[in-house]
């Protein structure tokens, strides 16, 4: 679907850059809401999305309800689905073209580009919540803009100075001297430190899915995780479904959508 003609003027005479990100249009296979048709991003798409949050400031606009999925099996599943305003949360700007407000959509976009809110690494917001699984997020909405929100999150994550998500798993913050360098990451605004990660685990072993790659993690390993969604190998790890497979399972949704 082509941009409004509106929007490219905009972007352009800002001396913006525009992209448009592929969705396809399936059928939900699984679980609530089996045979109503969705919009989702493609999986190579959704991760190089993210990835591009943390390099620059992002304004994403959409014209419809998108969905992401947070695995990238071949089901279809709403548990296994966050809105594209949920993934984005944080780490952009994001706002729907139907919105009544989306005329000012330019200026709330510079509001967005001159507040720097990231306190740095402690701070929660530069988790990637589509793998971190929060303890409210089943019961409400994560508000973490408000600093009371974010300390009320420490102390529901919290754990011996390391974060823990609702599937016990850790979250350490690697030391510096344990950062393995990649390109500079930037949370709204704010540069982490070069190779500032995650290493994550789980006594008796565990499992992370991204929008694009699953990886089991046995007893005793642990998995490095990015504030940009990146994983990278730790110890006692390994891929179960790689990037190879994304790419064909997108090839395949492509054939098979409706729209």
């Amino acid at each position: 679907m082509p941009f409004p003609v509106g929007l490219c003027e905009a972007v352009g005479e800002r001396g913006w850059s525009m992209f448009h990100t592929r969705c396809v249009r399936l059928a939900v296979t699984k679980g609530h809401d089996t045979g109503r048709l969705v919009n989702l991003l493609e999986r190579r798409s959704a991760s190089r999305l993210y990835s591009d949050l943390h390099r620059g400031p992002v304004a994403v606009l959409f014209e419809a309800p998108s969905w992401v999925r947070t695995s990238p099996g071949d089901d279809v599943e709403r548990k296994r689905m966050v809105s594209i305003g949920q993934f984005c949360k944080y780490k952009a700007f994001s706002m729907s073209l139907e919105d009544n407000r989306a005329g000012e959509w330019e200026s709330m976009f510079d509001d967005w580009l001159n507040t720097v809110s990231c306190d740095g690494p402690r701070d929660p917001r530069i988790l990637p919540f589509h793998i971190f699984e929060a303890q409210q997020r089943r019961r409400r909405a994560l508000r973490l803009d408000d600093a009371s929100e974010r300390k009320r999150f420490r102390e529901l994550h919290m754990r011996d100075g390391e974060l823990e998500d609702a599937s016990k798993r850790r979250w350490r913050a690697a030391e510096p001297n344990a950062r393995h360098g990649r390109d500079p990451q930037f949370v709204r605004n704010l540069e982490l430190p070069l190779g500032f990660h995650w290493d994550v685990r789980k006594f008796n072993g565990t499992r992370i899915e991204t929008p694009m790659s699953v990886w089991k993690v046995d007893r005793g390993g642990h998995i490095n995780a990015y504030a940009d969604g990146h994983i990278r190998p730790g110890t006692s790890c390994r891929s179960i479904w790689a990037d190879k497979q994304s790419k064909s399972a997108d090839e395949a949704d492509r054939r098979k959508s409706s729209a």
